[in-house]
Protein backbone atom coordinates (compact mmCIF):
# COMPACT_ATOMS: atom_id res chain seq x y z
CA UNK A 1 0.00 0.00 0.00
CA UNK A 2 2.63 2.75 1.15
CA UNK A 3 4.24 2.10 -2.41
CA UNK A 4 1.41 1.97 -4.20
CA UNK A 5 0.85 5.38 -2.53
CA UNK A 6 4.11 7.24 -2.82
CA UNK A 7 4.22 5.81 -6.94
CA UNK A 8 0.87 7.62 -7.11
CA UNK A 9 2.13 10.73 -5.45
CA UNK A 10 5.28 10.69 -8.08
CA UNK A 11 2.99 10.21 -11.13
CA UNK A 12 0.71 13.63 -9.78
CA UNK A 13 4.01 15.75 -9.07
CA UNK A 14 5.31 14.56 -12.59
CA UNK A 15 2.12 15.73 -14.21
CA UNK A 16 2.75 18.97 -12.71
CA UNK A 17 6.04 19.37 -13.44
CA UNK A 18 5.68 18.49 -16.99
CA UNK A 19 2.67 21.31 -16.84
CA UNK A 20 4.74 23.74 -15.71
CA UNK A 21 7.32 23.05 -17.71
CA UNK A 22 5.47 23.93 -20.91
CA UNK A 23 4.24 27.12 -19.59
CA UNK A 24 7.09 28.61 -18.49
CA UNK A 25 8.89 27.78 -21.71
CA UNK A 26 6.19 29.44 -23.45
CA UNK A 27 6.28 32.41 -21.51
CA UNK A 28 9.95 32.84 -21.86
CA UNK A 29 9.54 32.18 -25.64
CA UNK A 30 6.85 35.24 -25.49
CA UNK A 31 9.45 37.33 -23.50
CA UNK A 32 11.76 36.81 -26.44
CA UNK A 33 9.81 37.66 -29.11
CA UNK A 34 8.17 40.81 -27.41
CA UNK A 35 11.98 42.19 -26.85
CA UNK A 36 12.67 41.47 -30.51
CA UNK A 37 9.49 43.67 -31.10
CA UNK A 38 10.86 46.41 -28.50
CA UNK A 39 14.11 46.56 -30.31
CA UNK A 40 12.69 46.58 -33.74
CA UNK A 41 10.96 49.64 -33.20
CA UNK A 42 11.59 52.50 -35.41
CA UNK A 43 11.56 54.59 -31.92
CA UNK A 44 14.30 52.97 -30.99
CA UNK A 45 16.88 51.87 -33.94
CA UNK A 46 16.66 55.25 -35.57
CA UNK A 47 16.50 57.34 -31.99
CA UNK A 48 19.46 55.48 -31.35
CA UNK A 49 21.24 55.67 -34.64
CA UNK A 50 20.85 59.98 -33.94
CA UNK A 51 22.04 59.21 -30.62
CA UNK A 52 25.58 57.72 -31.98
CA UNK A 53 25.57 59.31 -35.69
CA UNK A 54 29.00 62.24 -35.57
CA UNK A 55 27.25 64.47 -37.68
CA UNK A 56 23.99 64.68 -35.48
CA UNK A 57 23.60 68.12 -33.71
CA UNK A 58 23.64 68.75 -30.12
CA UNK A 59 19.40 69.60 -30.47
CA UNK A 60 18.66 66.88 -32.56
CA UNK A 61 20.86 64.27 -30.18
CA UNK A 62 18.62 65.64 -26.99
CA UNK A 63 15.41 65.38 -28.84
CA UNK A 64 16.33 61.96 -29.83
CA UNK A 65 17.40 60.96 -26.34
CA UNK A 66 14.06 61.87 -25.18
CA UNK A 67 12.21 60.29 -27.39
CA UNK A 68 13.99 57.18 -27.00
CA UNK A 69 13.80 57.04 -22.36
CA UNK A 70 9.93 58.29 -23.25
CA UNK A 71 9.35 54.89 -25.64
CA UNK A 72 11.13 52.83 -22.68
CA UNK A 73 9.19 54.14 -20.34
CA UNK A 74 6.04 53.90 -21.78
CA UNK A 75 6.90 49.92 -23.05
CA UNK A 76 7.49 49.03 -18.82
CA UNK A 77 4.73 50.82 -18.14
CA UNK A 78 2.57 48.59 -20.15
CA UNK A 79 4.17 45.48 -19.77
CA UNK A 80 4.34 43.80 -16.66
CA UNK A 81 7.38 41.38 -16.77
CA UNK A 82 10.11 44.06 -17.02
CA UNK A 83 11.59 46.23 -14.63
CA UNK A 84 13.58 47.96 -16.69
CA UNK A 85 14.81 48.43 -20.34
CA UNK A 86 17.63 49.83 -21.67
CA UNK A 87 19.64 50.71 -24.82
CA UNK A 88 22.89 50.10 -25.19
CA UNK A 89 25.26 50.73 -27.05
CA UNK A 90 28.19 49.03 -29.45
CA UNK A 91 30.71 50.32 -26.79
CA UNK A 92 28.39 48.56 -23.54
CA UNK A 93 27.39 51.85 -22.83
CA UNK A 94 23.34 52.27 -21.32
CA UNK A 95 22.18 55.55 -23.16
CA UNK A 96 18.88 55.34 -22.31
CA UNK A 97 16.12 53.68 -19.48
CA UNK A 98 12.85 52.93 -18.36
CA UNK A 99 14.30 53.74 -14.90
CA UNK A 100 14.63 57.33 -13.33
CA UNK A 101 18.57 57.17 -13.58
CA UNK A 102 21.11 54.81 -15.37
CA UNK A 103 22.54 52.19 -13.36
CA UNK A 104 25.23 49.21 -13.88
CA UNK A 105 24.47 46.92 -16.58
CA UNK A 106 26.99 43.32 -16.71
CA UNK A 107 27.02 41.78 -19.87
CA UNK A 108 28.72 38.96 -20.89
CA UNK A 109 32.11 39.14 -22.27
CA UNK A 110 30.76 37.83 -25.69
CA UNK A 111 28.19 39.62 -25.88
CA UNK A 112 28.86 41.66 -29.28
CA UNK A 113 29.19 38.17 -31.16
CA UNK A 114 26.08 36.74 -29.87
CA UNK A 115 24.08 40.39 -30.63
CA UNK A 116 25.97 40.74 -34.31
CA UNK A 117 24.90 36.41 -34.60
CA UNK A 118 21.38 37.61 -33.72
CA UNK A 119 21.81 34.86 -30.69
CA UNK A 120 19.78 36.32 -27.92
CA UNK A 121 21.61 37.35 -24.60
CA UNK A 122 20.59 35.70 -21.35
CA UNK A 123 22.26 36.03 -17.49
CA UNK A 124 21.78 34.31 -14.66
CA UNK A 125 19.12 34.94 -12.49
CA UNK A 126 20.42 37.42 -10.06
CA UNK A 127 18.87 39.33 -7.18
CA UNK A 128 18.71 42.68 -7.71
CA UNK A 129 19.57 44.47 -4.42
CA UNK A 130 17.94 48.13 -5.93
CA UNK A 131 15.11 46.63 -6.63
CA UNK A 132 14.94 44.13 -3.83
CA UNK A 133 13.43 41.40 -6.68
CA UNK A 134 15.43 38.19 -8.33
CA UNK A 135 15.65 38.90 -12.18
CA UNK A 136 17.75 38.28 -15.05
CA UNK A 137 18.98 40.13 -18.15
CA UNK A 138 17.44 39.29 -21.75
CA UNK A 139 18.94 41.45 -24.24
CA UNK A 140 18.62 41.03 -28.11
CA UNK A 141 20.47 43.78 -31.05
CA UNK A 142 19.42 46.49 -32.20
CA UNK A 143 19.69 47.15 -35.98
CA UNK A 144 19.58 50.37 -38.41
CA UNK A 145 17.23 49.90 -41.58
CA UNK A 146 20.44 49.09 -43.48
CA UNK A 147 21.54 46.01 -41.15
CA UNK A 148 24.32 48.26 -39.22
CA UNK A 149 24.48 46.82 -35.62
CA UNK A 150 23.74 49.84 -33.31
CA UNK A 151 23.65 47.89 -30.36
CA UNK A 152 21.14 45.92 -28.10
CA UNK A 153 17.79 46.45 -26.01
CA UNK A 154 18.32 44.64 -23.17
CA UNK A 155 15.63 44.11 -20.25
CA UNK A 156 15.43 43.34 -16.46
CA UNK A 157 12.80 40.47 -16.61
CA UNK A 158 10.88 39.57 -13.46
CA UNK A 159 9.57 36.18 -12.20
CA UNK A 160 6.26 37.41 -11.14
CA UNK A 161 4.35 35.50 -14.08
CA UNK A 162 6.94 32.33 -13.00
CA UNK A 163 5.86 32.60 -10.10
CA UNK A 164 2.22 33.00 -11.02
CA UNK A 165 2.52 29.57 -12.93
CA UNK A 166 4.12 27.57 -10.03
CA UNK A 167 1.54 28.12 -7.76
CA UNK A 168 -1.64 27.40 -9.92
CA UNK A 169 -1.43 23.86 -9.06
CA UNK A 170 -2.38 22.89 -5.20
CA UNK A 171 -0.14 20.37 -4.12
CA UNK A 172 -1.88 19.81 -0.65
CA UNK A 173 -0.32 21.50 2.61
CA UNK A 174 3.30 20.77 2.37
CA UNK A 175 3.45 20.95 -1.42
CA UNK A 176 5.71 23.22 -3.30
CA UNK A 177 7.14 23.49 -6.82
CA UNK A 178 10.33 25.53 -7.41
CA UNK A 179 12.17 26.58 -10.73
CA UNK A 180 16.12 26.08 -9.97
CA UNK A 181 18.96 26.74 -11.59
CA UNK A 182 21.64 23.92 -13.30
CA UNK A 183 23.85 24.12 -9.47
CA UNK A 184 20.43 24.12 -7.34
CA UNK A 185 19.68 27.99 -6.52
CA UNK A 186 16.18 28.25 -5.68
CA UNK A 187 15.00 31.07 -8.47
CA UNK A 188 11.35 31.18 -7.94
CA UNK A 189 8.78 29.32 -6.22
CA UNK A 190 4.97 28.84 -5.27
CA UNK A 191 5.28 29.46 -1.44
CA UNK A 192 8.79 31.06 -0.75
CA UNK A 193 9.98 34.51 0.91
CA UNK A 194 12.13 36.21 -1.27
CA UNK A 195 14.94 36.45 1.21
CA UNK A 196 15.29 32.60 0.36
CA UNK A 197 15.39 33.37 -3.28
CA UNK A 198 18.71 33.32 -4.81
CA UNK A 199 20.38 32.48 -1.41
CA UNK A 200 19.28 28.68 -0.90
CA UNK A 201 20.30 25.72 -2.85
CA UNK A 202 17.81 23.28 -3.54
CA UNK A 203 19.17 19.38 -2.21
CA UNK A 204 17.23 18.11 -6.02
CA UNK A 205 19.93 19.61 -8.32
CA UNK A 206 21.05 18.63 -11.41
CA UNK A 207 24.65 17.36 -10.43
CA UNK A 208 22.70 14.64 -8.37
CA UNK A 209 20.97 12.20 -9.84
CA UNK A 210 21.25 11.71 -13.73
CA UNK A 211 20.89 13.41 -17.04
CA UNK A 212 17.78 12.62 -17.96
CA UNK A 213 15.25 15.05 -18.71
CA UNK A 214 12.76 13.35 -15.73
CA UNK A 215 13.46 12.37 -12.47
CA UNK A 216 12.08 11.07 -9.49
CA UNK A 217 13.51 10.89 -5.67
CA UNK A 218 13.02 10.85 -2.03
CA UNK A 219 15.16 13.52 -0.12
CA UNK A 220 15.65 16.04 2.80
CA UNK A 221 14.80 19.52 1.19
CA UNK A 222 16.26 22.56 2.20
CA UNK A 223 14.09 23.47 5.19
CA UNK A 224 14.88 19.24 6.61
CA UNK A 225 11.72 18.01 5.79
CA UNK A 226 11.44 14.49 3.73
CA UNK A 227 9.51 14.50 1.09
CA UNK A 228 8.94 12.88 -2.80
CA UNK A 229 9.86 14.83 -5.72
CA UNK A 230 10.14 14.90 -9.06
CA UNK A 231 12.84 17.25 -11.09
CA UNK A 232 11.85 17.88 -15.05
CA UNK A 233 14.17 19.92 -17.06
CA UNK A 234 13.40 22.67 -19.13
CA UNK A 235 14.08 23.17 -22.48
CA UNK A 236 16.00 26.52 -22.37
CA UNK A 237 18.04 27.94 -20.00
CA UNK A 238 19.55 25.03 -18.35
CA UNK A 239 16.70 25.86 -15.51
CA UNK A 240 14.66 22.79 -14.03
CA UNK A 241 11.47 22.54 -12.41
CA UNK A 242 11.19 20.63 -9.19
CA UNK A 243 7.45 19.87 -7.65
CA UNK A 244 7.50 17.91 -4.01
CA UNK A 245 5.47 16.62 -1.32
CA UNK A 246 6.36 15.88 2.48
CA UNK A 247 5.83 11.88 3.10
CA UNK A 248 4.09 12.85 6.03
CA UNK A 249 1.32 13.78 4.12
CA UNK A 250 1.17 11.47 1.71
CA UNK A 251 1.63 8.55 3.93
CA UNK A 252 -1.33 10.09 6.12
CA UNK A 253 -4.03 8.01 5.21
CA UNK A 254 -2.05 4.85 5.89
Amino acid sequence: AKRFIAEKAAQKLSDVTSQDVRELDLWLKERLYEVRVFASSYEVSENLEKITRANSGPGGKTLALHRLNDYLRSVGEKFGDYEELMVVNTAARTVATSARRIGTLSLPPDWRQSAKADVPITGAAYRDEGLNKVVMLLAVPIRAQNGRFLGVLAVKLNFQTVEKILGRTPLGKTGQAYLIGKDGTLIAGSRLKSAELTKVKHPFNAARPSEADTVQMEYSDYRGEEVIGVLHRMSQLDWRVVAQIGKSEIYAEI
